[in-house]
């Protein structure tokens, strides 16, 4: 089987019987009532004792299955108001078209800011239903196996986690060696700590100005040039 067939057959093991494709077509041609998921996650196992189950999944995100380089993965699905249907992470179905509020600023992250290829980079969940960050590392667990096969499948060289949680970074770096890709963590693209940047730079330069520290004042101005640049790539 080639990588995209194993892609579907996998996500049709953790989404059950609706699930046909990895297309953004697939969705947007459906009615409102036929997204709604019947048969996911046949692991009776992990229905049976997992807190997220029923809630909301994403498809993820992909161009050209065969060339993937890089793997994003994220945390889980956005909570969201279709609870138990399926979506696109990060929104990714309006890629491209003329997005607007936080799509465009997902799809400016990840293309302008980190200046990752469309065509070689996939981007996926930990956990594949919604979980709250309070439930994450017990929802993991029974998730973790297949983040592994996806990793087996896509085979990337770079694997770039948006995430603090514990549970997934150590799982990642223990599978590491096994699949052998460079691991990295990265800020999540709602920038929630790049508004506290300018705060870091008044501090350097204030301190710097009391302790008549010349190095400290210019770190503080370089801080904000940067955050100014990058400020800017999101904006656009």
């Amino acid at each position: 089987m080639n990588k995209e067939t194993k892609i579907k057959k996998l996500f049709t093991t953790i989404y059950g019987g609706n699930f046909e494709s990895i297309k953004p077509d697939y969705l947007k041609s459906k009615k409102e009532e036929e997204k709604q998921i019947t048969d996911k996650c046949h692991n009776q196992e992990c229905r049976n004792k997992c807190a997220s189950f029923g809630n909301r999944q994403d498809i993820p995100y992909l161009k050209n299955i065969e060339n993937i380089k890089t793997f994003v993965v994220a945390e889980s699905p956005a909570k969201g108001i279709d609870k138990g249907k399926l979506g696109h992470v990060f929104g990714w179905e309006y890629f491209e078209e003329n997005s607007k509020g936080m799509i465009k600023q997902y799809e400016n992250y990840f293309f302008n800011v980190l200046n990752l290829n469309r065509e070689t980079t996939y981007i996926t969940d930990g956990t594949k239903c919604y979980s709250h960050k309070s439930i994450f590392s017990k929802a993991f667990q029974n998730c973790k196996n297949y983040l592994s096969e996806e990793i087996d499948i896509i085979k990337p060289k770079e694997v770039l986690v948006i995430s603090k949680q514990n549970s997934l970074i150590q799982h990642l770096k223990c599978i590491q060696a096994k699949y052998n890709f460079k691991l990295k963590v990265i800020p999540h693209p709602s920038n929630q700590n790049i508004s506290k940047i300018p705060t870091v730079s008044e501090i350097f330069k204030t301190l710097g100005k009391i302790n008549n520290n010349e190095k400290w004042i210019n770190l503080g101005e370089q801080i904000n040039e940067e955050y100014e640049i990058l400020r800017g790539n999101l904006k656009r």
